[in-house]
């Protein structure tokens, strides 16, 4: 998926994620049961498929969230 979507993007194009922050003894267990991954596991895992990491954004409202923004 990450490399379909990595050849859609013009070159320096953005891709932003946006999921539930999955942490053991912290998040609900709604999150915890359908969440796969971390936010660190995610992060790896894009940058494996040769996004270059830009950085994560606060937006007012998301309190278990996390927004990571990669570009090409």
């Amino acid at each position: 998926m990450l490399a379909s979507i990595r050849q859609a993007l013009r070159p320096g194009g953005r891709l932003v994620i946006v999921d539930f922050e999955r942490i053991p003894g912290q998040s609900r267990e709604w999150v915890l049961g359908h969440v796969r991954a971390g936010k660190d596991i995610v992060r790896q895992e894009v940058k494996a498929a040769k996004f270059q990491f830009v950085g994560e954004k606060d937006i007012e409202g998301l309190e278990e969230n996390y927004v990571m923004v990669f570009k090409k």
